[in-house]
């Protein structure tokens, strides 16, 4: 039975990541319209246009966000794959925390604690899955905020290049404003944000281009460890864009999925490209094949030392039973008092060495004589008198 496990701590902590996004965002709205747009509003025809366009960028923005947040990624279906007398269930991959079987390109994530459909990754910036349902929403987000990051950087660099020498003479003149400071320090954290945003998302983005128009995922990406390769499920660039933003052209760039603006498919089942499946097939055999020959010529090598190894033991020891034989026969050959000669016979130092220990002994024998001699006298003469 499918289960529904619970949420894990790491879903809340991702909620703080939501609070600084949300953060960023509205500093930078308020750097560009409050502190450089409305002013001139009454003045400026340029700013009525440039406002109008930053808002409809920043609903869309925000209509992205909130989809993708919200949004369900895709999960599987309740008893797929349970079917009895399907012949391919031996090949699908079963999930032992959520106990479905999971059908291609489906992965578990560990910080929803769930399988997600065509799962591309796990962004902590929204606190969700990036799956097959809301893909086309992620993307769409990326290219809103990349948009609002190239009309405010340009805003805020012509604001502050104008700014920054007016209260800098205010300094000087001692005229100092906090309302002034704080204007520009905020206008100056907008102008650091819009800046690192318009140069991370554009690589950023260009990935993901890249990836739809081949039909892979970031996940596949990574398990190939960044090397070229062509996706079984690739198809033609269109349709491989359609089934991320769907067939109808008017809502590829709205977070919309209508029936005709939904991707295509249901992320359980894939159409396969013939040709790069018969290829990765082929490659995949010849792959076996070589690893197959590889481990046979490793046994092969193996085998050969081994006998390699017993033969030069069985020589080692023949050589050793020999060595062991020679020593015996010699021993036997061996005249009877050749061992007792040389005790009877010693060398000569070792007789004179004999002899001054013979002697020292002496010498301290006598001396010991003596000294008793002298007591015995000195006691007797002490008696007598």
């Amino acid at each position: 039975m499918p289960r529904t496990l619970p949420v894990k701590a790491d879903r809340f902590v991702g909620n703080l990541f939501i609070m600084l996004v949300f953060l960023a965002i509205f500093v930078v709205y308020y750097s560009v319209v409050v502190c450089v747009l409305m002013p001139r509003f009454m003045h400026s025809n340029i700013s009525k246009i440039l406002l109008g366009i930053y808002h409809f960028v920043c609903v869309m923005l925000g209509w992205c966000l909130w989809q993708t947040i919200m949004g369900d990624p895709g999960q599987v279906p309740t008893f797929w794959g349970f079917h009895f007398g399907d012949h391919e269930s031996k090949r699908k991959r079963y999930c032992l925390m959520c106990n479905v079987f999971k059908p291609e390109r489906c992965h578990h994530c560990s910080t929803c604690n769930r399988c997600v459909l065509n799962m591309d990754h796990h962004c902590p910036w929204v606190n969700n899955c990036i799956g097959f349902w809301n893909r086309k929403q992620f993307v769409l987000l990326l290219i809103y905020v990349l948009l609002s990051s190239y009309l405010s950087f340009p805003i805020l660099t012509y604001d502050l290049y104008y700014r920054l020498p007016m209260e800098y003479e205010k300094f000087n003149r001692e005229t100092r404003s906090y309302t002034g400071f704080l204007s520009l320090a905020i206008i100056l954290f907008g102008w650091v944000i819009t800046g690192a945003a318009s140069y991370l998302m554009t690589n950023f983005l260009r990935f993901h281009i890249e990836l739809i128009f081949s039909n892979k995922t970031t996940i596949e990406f990574l398990e190939k460890k960044g090397e070229q390769f062509e996706s079984p499920f690739a198809l033609s660039p269109r349709e491989n864009w359609e089934q991320v933003f769907g067939c109808n052209k008017l809502l590829w760039f709205f977070p919309v999925s209508w029936a005709s603006g939904h991707p295509i498919g249901d992320g359980v089942y894939w159409r396969m490209n013939p040709n790069i499946a018969a290829n990765n097939n082929s490659q995949q055999n010849a792959s076996q094949a070589s690893n197959r020959q590889n481990s046979e010529n490793r046994r092969l090598i193996g085998q050969n030392d081994s006998e390699r190894n017993d033969s030069s033991r069985s020589e080692n020891s023949a050589k050793n039973k020999n060595d062991i034989k020679a020593n015996k026969e010699n021993i036997n050959h061996q005249p009877p008092d050749s061992g007792r000669s040389e005790v009877k016979n010693p060398p000569e130092d070792s007789d004179k060495h004999m002899e001054t220990v013979v002697n020292r002994k002496d010498e301290k024998n006598t001396l010991i004589v003596h000294s008793q001699d002298k007591n015995r006298l000195l006691k007797n003469t002490l008696i007598k008198k």
